[in-house]
């Protein structure tokens, strides 16, 4: 782009006369754009304008952050990040608990053969209190120096960052509540331990009377439940929170990189008296052909009156006139015109037949759409309606409006705006408005009654209307002239992703300045909404797919201990008369308690991780929904949840899928149960 800038300059300067200022290009300044947390801009501004001042010369340069106070705020927006605090939070705690149940028998025995040879209660707490310190201090030291260097060579290897160095600024005030709860959890587990060590009697069995040994393994049951339980709620958490921006970026993803639409025929007929000049079959050709393009899509769109029976009895229809009335007899709804193709990809098109398809081609019917919300009503201005008064077969009445062409001796007008014909055709079928899929230009879908119609339906009103008339965009006449003049006043060019964008936006730019046909690029918008989505989904499955995966190594390494603590229990069973097949389903009965009752918490968890994020919109509502409380914005995020593609068959399969993971996970870990002989079980300790 700079090269033909200097190009336009030089050629600007060679026709220019002498002694003219000249035209120059200057040299580009490089911008670069930060999204920083509202808590972390203030450091953030002050790290990069260091930086600038430092590293950056010359005039043009920039020495201080612009900051873009007009951006939409944050708040009240999901804080995922306090979310995966609280799950690490409590793993943290859970896990060193749960590990010290599991081995609360080995270590009752250990301390009371310490007390058996003589060391007091005193080298008892400082022997722990130092071994503990021991062990955290320099696991905690490794652990936050390994991962800021880890961090560091990933975000070089996944972010561009030849342009500015890679800062990682450790969170000091986190770090340090994970490591003081971490700690106290070892802390507090170890001294447990202890105090139980030493209510304990120096006799020959030295472990844990019969009554506290059950009352810990309920604990430690417990304890292994509400990991499982974290494990759950970090896979509910990702998958039902991945479901939005999924669905976000596909549709942004659907929508046109560039809009093109033709002049309007009242302006090009009163400026030159002639007609517009409108987006025709072979210009699509055109744009299809441009490198980087993949689809041109046309059509029309016209404002018409709608009738039918019974419609001054339907409040649906009531809401619509009173909403638009520009019509005296009836509402003012939106016609458009296009291909079969493109209309399949705005609707449902499993409501839609073959007899119904083959009557649209034909211009024998049309079909309605009506923009139904979650409870499967039509959603119109904000209101809540009951089912569309309309159905397949009904006949309706379109009023087609327009301006008759006046030609004068030195002067072009148009006649009086007025209903050029009112035509009555057939609703070959009813079906709902995709709101994913949907175009954004095509803003009159949005209301109910918005009528599809081929552009063979469109013709025969063209062609049925007086001649020389302006009707929408085209003009009225006889079969020859409007086939020979029809055209569409809207078309959508759509990109690939990976296309040559400044090449694209120039070829596609030139071709439509010579056609007289304007033009606007949306796709750098689409590329960054994309984006942010995209970051959203590496941030949710990064996350939730690193915290279970770590739950599942925590939980099969805790029931691996639980199994080699019960294999004598289990042993002594099998000897009085249990076969395998009895031990084999009392331990499947257990794991599928336990993988219930996990999942049963995990939704808990996201429940209440919904009913803090409610709070928390709720809390930094703006003043459009000032007259919503709390139940209504968590109301409207499950309502998010299902426009995303949640259902009762999601909720069913996650409960499945994560159950039957831990069945599993539990089977594995405790195989040498059923496995080991006889004599190997009973020797075991």
């Amino acid at each position: 782009m700079r090269t033909k800038a200097i190009e336009t300059a030089a050629q600007l300067n060679a026709q220019s006369e002498k002694g003219a200022m000249h035209v120059s290009v200057a040299a580009a300044n490089r911008q670069f754009f930060f999204e920083v947390d509202e808590a972390e801009r203030g450091q953030a501004a002050d790290s990069i304008n260091a930086y600038m001042q430092k590293t950056r010369r010359g005039t043009n340069a920039d020495k201080a952050v612009c900051i873009n106070t007009a951006a939409f705020s944050d708040k009240g927006e999901a804080n995922y990040h306090s979310f995966y605090i609280c799950l690490i939070l409590a793993v943290t705690v859970i896990a060193v608990v749960c590990i010290y149940a599991v081995q609360l028998r080995k270590q009752v025995r250990g301390i009371a053969l310490f007390r058996s040879i003589g060391i007091t209660k005193r080298q008892l707490r400082l022997l722990l209190t130092f071994e503990t310190l021991i062990l955290c201090l320099p696991a905690l030291g490794a652990g936050t120096l390994l991962g800021t260097i880890i961090t560091k060579l990933v975000l070089k290897l996944f972010v561009y960052a030849k342009s500015a160095p890679v800062q990682v600024d450790v969170p000091l005030s986190q770090l340090a509540v994970t490591a003081l709860c971490w700690i106290a959890g070892i802390f507090a587990a170890r001294m447990a331990v202890f105090r139980i060590a030493l209510s304990e009697p120096l006799t020959g069995r030295m472990h844990t009377a019969r009554r506290r040994a059950h009352a810990f393994e309920v604990f430690r049951r417990t304890a292994v439940v509400l990991l499982a339980a974290v494990f759950c709620g970090a896979v509910i958490f990702g998958i039902l929170e991945s479901l939005h921006p999924r669905a976000d970026m596909h549709k942004w993803q659907n929508q046109p990189a560039y809009v093109l639409n033709a002049e309007s025929s009242e302006v090009a007929f009163i400026r030159d008296g002639r007609n517009a000049q409108l987006i025709t079959a072979d210009m699509l050709k055109t744009y299809q052909s441009i490198p980087g393009v993949t689809k041109a899509a046309a059509f029309n769109s016209m404002t018409v009156e709608l009738m039918f029976d019974g419609d001054k009895n339907s409040s649906l229809f009531t809401a619509l006139r009173e909403y638009d009335p520009r019509f005296e007899e009836g509402a003012a709804v939106c016609l458009y015109a296009l291909s079969e193709e493109s209309l399949g990809a705005l609707i449902d098109s499993s409501a839609v037949d073959a007899a119904a398809w083959q009557a649209f081609s034909n211009g024998e019917g049309v079909i309605m759409s009506f923009p139904v919300g979650t409870d499967g009503g039509v959603f119109f201005n904000r209101e809540h309606f009951g089912a569309a008064d309309l159905s397949a077969g009904d006949e309706i009445s379109v009023g087609c409006y327009g301006s008759k062409l006046i030609r004068e001796e030195d002067a072009y007008r148009l006649g009086a705006y007025r209903k050029l014909l009112t035509k009555n055709v057939s609703i070959a079928a009813v079906a709902e408005f995709n709101h994913e899929k949907t175009n954004l230009l095509l803003t009159g879908a949005y209301q109910p009654y918005t009528i599809f119609c081929s552009d063979e339906f469109l013709k025969n009103i063209l062609t049925e209307c007086e001649p020389g008339n302006i009707c929408g965009s085209c003009v009225t006449g006889d079969k020859n002239a409007v086939e020979a003049e029809y055209g569409c006043n809207t078309a959508n060019v759509y990109t690939d992703l990976n296309a040559g964008y400044v090449s694209t936006d120039s070829v596609l730019a030139e071709i439509t300045v010579k056609q007289g046909i304007s033009m606007s690029s949306g796709r750098e918008r689409y590329a960054a909404y994309i984006q942010e989505d995209l970051q959203k989904l590496i941030l949710i499955y990064s996350g939730c797919g690193c915290i279970a995966l770590v739950m599942l190594l925590l939980i099969g390494n805790i029931l691996t201990l639980e199994a080699e603590g019960e294999e004598r229990e289990f042993g002594i069973l099998r000897a009085l008369g249990m076969s395998k097949r009895q031990l084999r389903w009392q331990l499947n009965c257990r794991a599928a308690l336990c993988g219930a009752a996990a999942v049963l918490c995990g939704w808990l968890v996201y429940a209440a991780y919904m009913f803090a994020s409610a709070i928390s919109r709720y809390n930094h509502r703006q003043e459009v929904n000032a007259d919503m409380n709390v139940l209504d914005f968590v109301q409207s995020g499950f309502s998010g949840l299902a426009q995303g593609g949640a259902n009762a068959l999601t909720v069913v399969l996650i409960t499945v899928s994560c159950a039957a993971v831990l069945i599993l996970l539990s089977r594995a870990a405790k195989h040498r149960l059923t496995g080991n002989d006889l004599a190997a079980m009973l020797r075991g300790r």
